[in-house]
C-alpha cells in the first residue's frame, strides 16, 4: 500500500471479505479498445446512457481464484441502487451463481432474489424470481450425449433447472461444488432414465481435464447438430451441449423484453466464447483483458482483467460512477453484510487469503 494508512471502513470491509471469499484486488487502470468490425456495428455509445448491465461470472466478475473483489461487489451494488437493471448472465445455475457471490449472494437472496440469465441462456428469472423463459434438450439428445460420454469414460452431468444430475457422485464431480461453488451434483442412478421419467434437462456438461476436453471437442461438435444441439465452452475443463440456437443472447433478449429495455441500452461484459452473442447483442460490448481472442474480436471496448476489477472499471466508465461513490457503497456493505457471513460459510465457500486477490 506504499505506506499509506488504510481507512477504517475499508479495513473493516477487508476483514469481513476474508471470511467469505470477497477480496479487494489490484487497482484498475482504465483502458480502451477502438471499435472492432462487430457483426452488429453501431456508433459510439454515450457514456452514462446505459440502462441495463449483463455480467458473465467465471473469468469476468469472478477472479481466477473463484472470488469476487470488494470493488466489483461495490460496483454491482451501486448499479442496483441507482436504477440500472443489472443481472448475471452465466452458464451456472442460479444457485451456483448466488453461492459464488458469498455473503453478497446471501444478501441478494434475502432481498427476494436477483434477476438473471442462467444455464447459458436456457433459464431466465425475472425481477420477482419468476421463470420468464426456458429451453431444454430432447430426451433423445440427452441419451446420445450420455452414450458418447460413457463410451469414452468422460464424467458428465445434466443441468436440470436448479439441480445438477449425475449417475453417481464422484470426488471429481464434487469439485463442481467444492471449487466452482455450483450446486452439489445429485446422484440419480441414471441421468437418461431421469430424463425419460420427466426431469427437464436444460443442458449436458462434460467435466474433465483441459487436454481431454480439447481432444473430444471435434467429435462432440460433429455429433451435436444431428441431436438438435450446439457445443459451447466457457472454461478449459468443461464443455457443454445446448439446444440448437441457444445462447445467452436469446435469454437476455427475453429478459430485456420483460422490462421494456432495448438491447441498444445494454452493456454486456464477458470473457469466453459463450459470451460472443451477448456481446454482439449489446449496445456496449465489453471484453475483460483476459478474454479469449475470439470474443475480443467482437467487443468494442476492453477493460482490466478479472483479477484487476475489470467489471468495476466497466461500470464506472459507462455508468459514470466516481471512486468516492464506490467507497460509500463499500462502507455501507461493511455493515450490512455482517449478518450474512455465517450463512455464506455454511454454504461451503472457499476461504481465500488476501494474497490470492
Amino acid at each position: 500500500m506504499g505506506g499509506r494508512a488504510i481507512p477504517l471502513f475499508r479495513l473493516t470491509f477487508l476483514c469481513l471479505c476474508s471470511s467469505f471469499g470477497i477480496l479487494n484486488s489490484k487497482r484498475w487502470r482504465p483502458r480502451h479498445l477502438n471499435f472492432s468490425a462487430a457483426v452488429f456495428p453501431r456508433g459510439p455509445k454515450r457514456e452514462g446512457s446505459i440502462r441495463a448491465i449483463a455480467l458473465d461470472m467465471d473469468g469476468t466478475l469472478m477472479s481466477s481464484h473463484q472470488t469476487v473483489s470488494a470493488k466489483n461487489v461495490a460496483a454491482v451494488e451501486w448499479a442496483r441502487r441507482n436504477g440500472k437493471f443489472i443481472f448475471i448472465a452465466s452458464g451456472r445455475t442460479r444457485t451456483g451463481a448466488m453461492n459464488a457471490l458469498g455473503a453478497y449472494g446471501e444478501l441478494l437472496k434475502a432481498q427476494g432474489g436477483f434477476p438473471g440469465v442462467y444455464c447459458n441462456g436456457l433459464l431466465v428469472y425475472g425481477q420477482r424470481s419468476q421463470v420468464l423463459f426456458e429451453r431444454a434438450l430432447d430426451t433423445s439428445a440427452v441419451a446420445a450425449v450420455a452414450e458418447f460420454c460413457r463410451a469414452r469414460g468422460l464424467p458428465f452431468v445434466g443441468y436440470s433447472r436448479e439441480e445438477i444430475l449425475c449417475d453417481e457422485l464422484t470426488a471429481h464431480l464434487a469439485r463442481m461444488h467444492n471449487e466452482y461453488k455450483e450446486a452439489l451434483p445429485l446422484a440419480v442412478g441414471d441421468v437418461v432414465e431421469a430424463a425419460k421419467e420427466g426431469r427437464v434437462i436444460n443442458k449436458m456438461l462434460i467435466f474433465d481435464d483441459p487436454e481431454t476436453i480439447a481432444a473430444v471437442r471435434p467429435a462432440l461438435e460433429s455429433l451435436a447438430p444431428s441431436l438438435g444441439g450446439r457445443v459451447v465452452q466457457a472454461v478449459p475443463d468443461m464443455i457443454e451441449v445446448l439446444p440448437e440456437g441457444a445462447s445467452k443472447a436469446e435469454g437476455i433478449a427475453a429478459l430485456l423484453k420483460n422490462v421494456n429495455i432495448d438491447p441498444e441500452d445494454l452493456m454486456a461484459v464477458g470473457d469466453g466464447e459463450n459470451d460472443i452473442e451477448m456481446i454482439q447483442l449489446a449496445g456496449v460490448g465489453v471484453a475483460v483483458a483476459n478474454a479469449q481472442p475470439k470474443l475480443k474480436a467482437f467487443a468494442k471496448f476492453e477493460v482490466a482483467s478479472n483479477d484487476e476489477d475489470g467489471v468495476a472499471e466497466a461500470i464506472c466508465r459507462f455508468a459514470q460512477v466516481a471512486e468516492s461513490q464506490l467507497a460509500t457503497v463499500e462502507r455501507d456493505l461493511a455493515t450490512r453484510l455482517v449478518p450474512f457471513c455465517a450463512l455464506s460459510a455454511a454454504e461451503g465457500d472457499v476461504v481465500s487469503s488476501e494474497e490470492d486477490a
